[in-house]
């Protein structure tokens, strides 16, 4: 559905909001629910819904009314089968029917209940009809049915809403992912508008009284979330495209075909790309309508309601375009059986945008794309969601959040890499063919993905646990402690001990795939590749190399997504260079090198391997450090090199949160420390000055005056502004909980904690409902807690501090 750019935490949409990049492309967190005990919906075990008629009248457009009948074909699959439970949400109900017999039902504006009068035997096939008229809802945050100007346009999900599936503020259904139906629509318009539907067109008949009726048809089955309609003086630019399914129609809806075509110039690129990577493309028809709706786009098969923002006539927002296609494959035709599971939707739909670029662009782009996903989840991931996050057991407040989207791409690049590219590609084609209109699980995922696992990496279930299941992220470091030349020929023994270091968990990660890249010198571009898999979090590996290397670089290619972000630049004088993603800039003057310096920077978002600290009460952050790398000899490199810090917490996520774990008043104590290598103390690093500006706003800058290869930490002096290493001396301070009493999301804020403590939340027994890790400079938490029981409740931090929370 959408992809989003920027997640704001506190959000209300409405239909005027400014401008984001979401699909239904990122879709915000949805902040306030009606408190509702959901049980699992069993009605597709009795009967099938297998084809819908929507027959709706719009003549009377401007009173944003709709009114008219829905025939739904029903298949029975038990003996027995007395009455229909379907959804319609806050509609009037004229009559219901069964041919011309009326049938009795009860209506509560949610639950339709209807008496079939005769109870069905099983594979008893029969159609009835609901009459019913009103102005369909709006989500409170996101989604629903719309009238805005001379639109009128359904989202097919409900941010807020609880399931997300929304196709019953505008038809009666079962409301749900697992049942998929064919459709058909009959569509009266005001004369001069043009209703867009699922599937092809059928006809178009001018009526008496001015107006139109459209005629649509979807032979492809659908869950109701996908099914369509948007009204709108529309015009049409008509397309093609031939594919591995033959010829495929293409359909534009906007008010500028000229900006149309500008804006969807790379759609049939994207065809491409995603047949190449996911197999044929199986709906009858690709279809985008321009809506007016500045925060997103929804994935209606063969019907994407598209922002018109977006349609500009410029390529500004193609990656949304990709995202929204992709969905015909990962949602419309395999649909995720559970929210738990989204990231099959969307996680995959948000890597399609990386994979349409790489077609279109080339490999680097797509390197970069990934890289730039990749450092937002380091960085903001567990801050706008709340805390960290496995990608599948989302909670339900997240299940359109930063988690399901950007780090559900994040893990499937590593997918990638482990498996291989021609396998990956086999696997996700036999996927996608296999489950083909069907609702998934991420356990069939895996099932698929264990046929195809390459020689090298054999056990998908470790990959599972750890990237899918399990929250957080691995780091890999590692140098090289020897060399031994193998005989008097040209071969070589290099030990390199590796390090595994760990963001936001406590859970090695299992058979890490590890990639070294050796270097033969300075100038000398020869290089050696070799991979293994890690499967302790310290180890030292002997690896045969056919020169003498005087550097290895870890993961040099980027095949997994660990918690290091890098830059590799060849260097030269009287430059300026940003390492953007290792979040340092360098200058270089006119004796940095005699010819050119390759340099790579690595930002490790976890604590550093632990070694001394020979400085009385000095205390070294434990979220981030540098490694600098490089072929050059052990000498001081003649540039400057500039890092910012920041302590600061602003809310909105988009600044801070560097260092607020060490920190927390004023940066007057801060140090930079310096080791060549884990197996050496740290020292304060000599050749550095402090910038601090105002010393009360946690933010400054250090330059060093000269760059070695090795490894660099920020510490701070004095342990009330430090890390601290013992939870005895935690100190008590605040623990807000609000809002209080609660039916929904909570937000618990307490003061930053020191290393890995937890949260816990404990009923009025003493049970402990959740056990929540915190992170060190972690300062807030968020629980949903609208399946609890009402009742009381009592939050407490491991220092003692304890507060009552009240659930209504």
């Amino acid at each position: 559905m959408i992809r989003y750019s920027v997640l704001l935490l506190f959000f209300v949409m409405s239909i005027s909001a400014n401008a984001q990049s979401f699909c239904s492309h990122f879709k915000p967190t949805q902040r306030q629910r009606v408190k509702k005990v959901m049980v699992e919906d069993k009605r597709t075990d009795s009967f099938d819904v297998k084809h819908y008629h929507i027959n709706l009248d719009f003549k009377k457009f401007f009173t944003q009314q709709i009114s008219g009948y829905t025939d739904i074909s029903i298949k029975s699959k038990v003996n027995g089968l007395q009455n229909i439970r379907l959804d319609l949400l806050k509609l009037s109900v004229n009559r219901i029917s069964m041919g011309a017999t009326p049938l009795n039902y009860t209506y509560n504006d949610t639950i339709l209940l209807v008496d079939l009068g005769t109870a069905r035997n099983a594979n008893d096939t029969f159609t009835i009809r609901v009459e019913y008229e009103g102005k369909p809802q709006q989500d409170k945050s996101w989604g629903g049915f719309y009238f805005s100007g001379s639109y009128a346009f359904n989202m097919g999900v409900g941010f807020d809403a609880n399931p997300h599936n929304f196709g019953r503020v505008w038809f009666p259904c079962v409301d749900d992912f697992k049942s998929r139906s064919t459709y058909e629509y009959t569509i009266t318009t005001p004369n001069n508008y043009r209703a867009m539907c699922n599937g092809l067109l059928q006809s178009e008949t001018s009526n008496p009284d001015n107006s139109i009726t459209w005629h649509w048809k979807l032979s492809n089955t659908i869950p109701t979330y996908l099914s369509s309609v948007a009204v709108a003086p529309y015009k049409v630019f008509n397309d093609s495209y031939s594919g591995l399914s033959g010829s495929t129609p293409i359909t534009l809806a906007g008010i500028d075909t000229n900006a149309l075509k500008g804006s969807f110039i790379n759609l049939k690129g994207a065809f491409a790309a995603f047949e190449k990577w996911y197999g044929v493309h199986r709906f009858e028809r690709v279809g985008f309508n321009g809506v007016p709706f500045n925060a997103g786009a929804m994935e209606h098969a063969t019907n994407i309601a598209y922002p018109n923002y977006a349609i500009d006539g410029t390529t500004g927002q193609e990656t949304l375009m990709a995202h929204e296609f992709s969905h015909h494959w990962w949602g419309d035709n395999t649909t995720c059986r559970t929210v738990e599971d989204m990231w099959l939707n969307e996680g995959w739909a948000s890597y399609s945008e990386s994979l349409f670029l790489e077609e279109i662009y080339g490999k680097q782009r797509y390197k970069d794309n990934v890289m730039a996903n990749h450092f937002d989840v380091l960085r903001w991931a567990h801050l706008r969601d709340g805390q960290p996050w496995p990608i599948s057991g989302i909670p339900h407040a997240y299940t359109y959040g930063a988690h399901v989207y950007k780090k559900g791409a994040d893990v499937l690049h590593t997918l990638r890499n482990y498996v291989g590219q021609a396998p990956f590609t086999e696997a996700i084609k036999d996927f996608q063919e296999t489950y083909k209109y069907n609702d998934v699980s991420s356990e069939d995922l895996k099932a698929m993905l264990k046929k195809y696992q390459s020689n090298l990496f054999n056990n998908m279930d470790d990959f599972f646990d750890s990237w899918v299941y399990g929250k957080g992220f691995p780091a890999i470091s590692g140098y090289i402690v020897g060399v031994t030349q193998i005989g008097t020929g040209s071969n070589f023994n290099c030990s390199i001990r590796v390090h595994q270091q760990l963001r936001f968990t406590d859970k090695p990660f299992k058979n890490l795939l590890v990639s070294t890249h050796f270097l033969r010198s300075k100038y000398d571009f020869n290089t050696y590749y070799w991979n293994f898999l890690m499967t302790n979090t310290d180890t030292v590996v002997v690896i045969r190399v056919p020169f003498n290397p005087v550097a290895v670089f870890l993961d040099r290619n980027n095949e997994i997504n660990d918690a290091v972000t890098e830059n590799e630049i060849w260097l030269k004088n009287n430059n300026q260079y940003n390492f953007n993603w290792a979040l340092m800039n360098v200058n270089t003057t006119a004796n940095t090198t005699t010819d050119s310096t390759l340099v790579r920077v690595e930002h490790h978002w976890t604590t550093p391997v632990p070694s001394a600290i020979p400085y009385p009460n000095l205390y070294a952050s434990s979220s981030r450090y540098w490694r600098v790398l490089g072929p050059w000899s052990d000498t001081l490199l003649d540039v400057k090199a500039t890092i910012v810090y920041d302590g600061s917490t602003p809310g909105g996520f988009s600044s801070g949160w560097l260092d607020n774990d060490i920190i927390k008043t004023t940066e007057d104590s801060l140090v930079l420390l310096y080791r060549p290598d884990p197996r050496s103390d740290w020292t304060i690093y000599p050749y550095y000055q402090k910038t601090t500006g105002n010393v009360k706003d946690k933010r400054g800058n250090i330059t060093l005056n000269g760059l070695k290869k090795g490894e660099y930490v920020l510490a701070m002096y004095d342990r009330t502004l430090g890390v601290n290493n013992t939870l005895k001396d935690s100190k008590q301070g605040k623990l807000n909980i609000y809002p209080n009493p609660a039916d929904g999301l909570v937000k618990i804020e307490f003061d930053d904690v020191y290393r890995t403590s937890e949260l816990k939340v404990m009923d009025n027994t003493g049970k402990i409902i959740q056990a929540i890790p915190l992170f060190s400079g972690q300062n807030f938490v968020e629980i949903d807690t609208l399946e609890w029981a009402s009742g009381i409740y009592y939050v407490s931090l491991a220092n003692g501090l304890t507060q009552k929370l009240i659930v209504e």
